[in-house]
């Protein structure tokens, strides 16, 4: 068993000894504690968890027997080192004013526990991402309403409107002008008298993804001004996935020509409209076209810990 990530792996070797065949443990070679320990090293620094044996981690080298458990995350060092990046980015941008303090940071915390959440607050951060409402509530339940900020960054379907406008602070993932009116109606009927949130920007186009469409843009834009709760803060981006962040560069440029078309037309509630877009691999190309808000997860709290709430 992999003492990282608990997957296993019988080499073919093991799977086709005959009955009374002597394994090369038994044989004495050092063979397969070689094997051991590479696939389990890989494993910890790459997570290629279908490399490694499941043989007993005592018996590598006679090392430690917790020498291969899982390596704490230093939030606190991965904060100083996100924010470092931050400025960095924020000094290349085009707009050379820029001050990094005007970035917001959302720690995206799903799928990570409350204890882990409580440590990122106490290494200084203030604002949380969730991607579904019924984690967000468990999440939220435990660590408490008002110990943070929350945002829900995941799609919102709309019999989940009350529950979401009762747990969030922001939502950034408005995408319809049906959910626009759900959110709209609870806030009402909660006696919420404002809730801001972010209209999520399909410009790719990928079935799997949400967000409205651009040519639909407008129409919802007119929806939100007359709503009297719903305050409209800004646009969010998903962009595809790519290797190379620098590709994700186009849909940044377009998210914020569209930001300042709808400035110009006094569509914001707060005047300039926030650019929430870029996440851990490319938050940096983000900020350089404009991000005002980005939202990090794995740079701050490692791979996600799935399994939990």
């Amino acid at each position: 068993m992999c003492y990282h990530c608990n997957a296993t792996f019988v080499p073919e070797r093991a799977r086709n000894m005959q009955p009374g065949e002597k394994s090369m443990r038994d044989s004495g070679t050092r063979t397969e504690y070689d094997l051991n320990l590479i696939f389990t090293m890989i494993c910890m620094s790459q997570n290629l968890s279908h490399f490694v044996p499941s043989w007993d981690k005592t018996h590598a080298y006679g090392l430690p027997s917790d020498i291969f458990e899982p390596m704490a995350i230093d939030i606190e060092l991965n904060l100083r080192s996100l924010r470092q990046r931050i400025a960095g980015a924020a000094e290349r941008a085009e707009r050379a004013d820029r001050d990094p303090q005007d970035i917001k940071l959302v720690a995206v915390s799903k799928t990570h526990p409350a204890d882990v959440v409580r440590k990122a607050i106490t290494a200084g951060i203030s604002v949380f991402g969730e991607n579904k409402v019924q984690e967000g509530e468990d999440k939220i339940a435990e660590i408490g309403r008002d110990a943070a900020e929350w945002h829900l960054i995941g799609h919102l379907q709309s019999n989940k409107a009350r529950k979401a406008v009762q747990l969030f602070d922001v939502i950034q993932s408005l995408d319809s002008i049906r959910l626009a009116k759900r959110l709209e109606r609870a806030c009402i009927d909660e006696g919420r008298s404002e809730l801001p949130v972010f209209v999520e920007v399909d410009l790719a186009g990928e079935e799997t993804k949400t967000g409205i469409a651009e040519d639909d843009l407008d129409d919802l834009v007119r929806i939100l001004r007359c709503c009297v709760c719903l305050r409209f803060e800004g646009l969010m981006v998903l962009p595809p996935y790519f290797e190379d962040p620098e590709a994700t560069r186009p849909y940044f440029i377009r998210l914020r020509a569209i930001r300042d078309r709808l400035a110009s037309e006094g569509a914001f509630a707060n005047g300039r409209g926030e650019l929430s877009m870029g996440m851990s691999h490319d938050f940096e190309i983000a900020i350089e076209e404009g991000a005002t808000v980005v939202r990090v997860g794995t740079a701050i709290f490692g791979e996600r810990q799935y399994g939990h709430r």
